[in-house]
């Protein structure tokens, strides 16, 4: 029950943070319990993402839980430290590199979730974008589809970020479209489309990759719309770029959206 209403915290300050400001501390002194400090790891980081203030008292346990022998701590920890360092960067500096060396994690889950936090924080900080690719591009090649994913939407954003970052990542980005995996393949449309709509230079080059795998007639409806999706984000940009018509983007998007709900 604790942990579900832990949950709730979570949600609720996705969107309403002021409103759990009387039990942030509460929520902290949960980190400290063996089945509840996932949960409350993740709340403190849906909090303090829009108000890394409140929380700011449970950072320094959040950091402790990195180390932590429990995969499912280490993993929400992460996590949450990158959506409260990307609010507050001095809570970045206190954690990237710990960050960084999680993404060495013996565990898929740990991986996954250092390289999700470090793209997050690289939303906010451009320095921290140029300086974890390093730490993140080996993971586009992990045996886990989880860390692939995770590694070339945290590489698209510190593409966003950082233009010299961009240039680097590129290659990783389009390999990513030809990986075995459709949800890798999502994920590298949605980085690529991100890095094209950002960068004028990069833009034709990026549609050029998208479009070429959108021709394709053996890919899943799901990683066309991604792909649709991404193009639409570098029309919106640059229209001039992308020859497709935005109703044909639009039909892929929404045949996939059809078959959900079938």
């Amino acid at each position: 029950m604790r942990g579900s209403i832990i949950e709730a915290y979570g949600r609720i300050g996705t969107s309403q943070p002021d409103a759990l400001e009387p039990v942030v501390d509460d929520i902290r002194d949960s980190l400290a319990e063996a089945g509840l400090a996932s949960n409350a790891a993740e709340a403190l980081g849906e909090i303090g993402a829009a108000r890394p203030d409140i929380v700011e008292p449970a950072v320094a346990d959040l950091h402790e839980l990195l180390a932590d022998g429990d995969y499912l701590n280490r993993e929400s920890a992460a996590v949450a430290l990158g959506k409260i360092g990307a609010a507050d960067l001095d809570v970045a500096s206190l954690v990237v590199d710990d960050l960084r060396t999680l993404t060495a994690d013996d565990r898929q889950h740990g991986r996954a979730a250092a390289a999700e936090a470090l793209g997050t924080i690289a939303t906010a900080d451009s320095n921290v974008a140029a300086q974890v690719g390093d730490d993140i591009r080996p993971l586009v090649n992990d045996d886990d589809r989880d860390v692939r994913s995770a590694a070339l939407e945290a590489l698209g954003k510190t593409g966003v970020e950082d233009p010299e970052t961009a240039s680097l990542v590129l290659d990783d980005l389009q390999a990513g479209l030809r990986d075995v995996d459709p949800e890798v393949r999502s994920s590298a449309a949605n980085a690529l489309g991100a890095v094209g709509a950002a960068h004028r230079e990069f833009a034709p080059l990026a549609t050029d990759a998208l479009c070429s795998r959108l021709e394709r007639d053996d890919e899943y409806l799901y990683v066309r719309a991604s792909i649709a999706e991404g193009l639409q984000s570098i029309k919106a940009s640059h229209p001039d770029v992308v020859p497709l018509p935005s109703s044909e983007l639009r039909g892929h998007i929404d045949a996939a959206a059809d078959l959900l709900r079938e």
